[in-house]
């Protein structure tokens, strides 16, 4: 079995895989002041809850956009698994061809979610990774990154709608049903989230237009993402809550 661990700012999502079946998945918070030991203990709670056979554990692959936990969580993983794990980054295979000014820049995240986009899917392929912050990547029909966009995420930008007024109140993430809101919350909410959505149709189009082809394919990923949200697109976008996992779990194979 092989695990993998994708560090994001928000939460730290990982899963298990038997040969090429995903087995088990969970997350926890992203917490910049744990120490290895308290990472460790999250680590196997979640085995143990999951009943999950820490021995069957044979390889380890972490990515992360948290470069001051990165090693913390691998020396967690190894005083929990005793495995060693790759860490997606410089030297490591992953059979991606990276068109943009500078390809060391570019966040493991978006690698992983490539590479299992060049995977899974007919090309070329819009991806919309909706997390902390809002991310499109673009496959084009090569099966190589080209580049895309970064926006705040939903729950940032109502976060900050609510910290930088007076009067505009704290509220929780939720998708609202019309998008003229008739109240405070439902106007903030069709801002947020309607927007976002309209604005990642605007992108898709735009970015259509500049590789002068049509996606085959779209995809939408990341924690605060649904099949729901995916809904409003109105373009048969495809729901894949475990893209990034299944690029891990790629890469490790790659390098295996």
């Amino acid at each position: 079995m092989v695990l993998v661990s994708d560090i994001g700012n928000s939460n730290i999502t990982i899963g298990i895989y038997d040969d090429e079946k995903l087995i088990m998945n969970a997350r926890f918070c992203t917490d910049k002041k744990y120490t290895i030991d308290q990472f460790a203990i999250s680590y196997h709670e979640i085995f143990n809850i999951k009943k999950i056979n820490i021995e069957q554990i044979e390889g380890s692959i972490i990515s992360s956009v948290v470069p001051e936990i990165t090693m913390l969580v691998k020396e967690a993983i190894k005083i929990v698994t005793k495995a060693d794990s790759l860490i997606v980054g410089p030297g490591i295979k992953t059979g991606l061809n990276i068109l943009i000014d500078n390809p060391a820049e570019l966040g493991a995240d978006l690698v992983i979610a490539s590479v299992a986009i060049k995977k899974k899917y007919p090309l070329p392929c819009i991806c919309f990774d909706l997390g902390t912050a809002t991310k499109v990547l673009v496959i084009n029909k090569n099966g190589e990154f080209i580049g895309g966009a970064i926006a705040p995420g939903v729950k940032v930008s109502l976060n900050a709608l609510s910290s930088g007024t007076s009067l505009l109140p704290y509220i929780g993430l939720d998708i609202p049903k019309k998008y003229i809101g008739k109240n405070t919350s439902d106007c903030m909410l069709s801002g947020s989230v309607l927007g976002t959505v309209e604005m990642l149709k605007g992108l898709k189009s735009r970015m259509s237009d500049e590789i002068s082809e049509k996606f085959n394919t779209t995809v939408m990923t990341g924690g605060i993402s649904s099949a729901k949200l995916a809904e409003y697109m109105n373009d048969n976008v495809i729901y894949d809550e475990y893209l990034l996992l299944d690029g891990l779990k790629e890469i490790y194979l790659k390098n295996k």
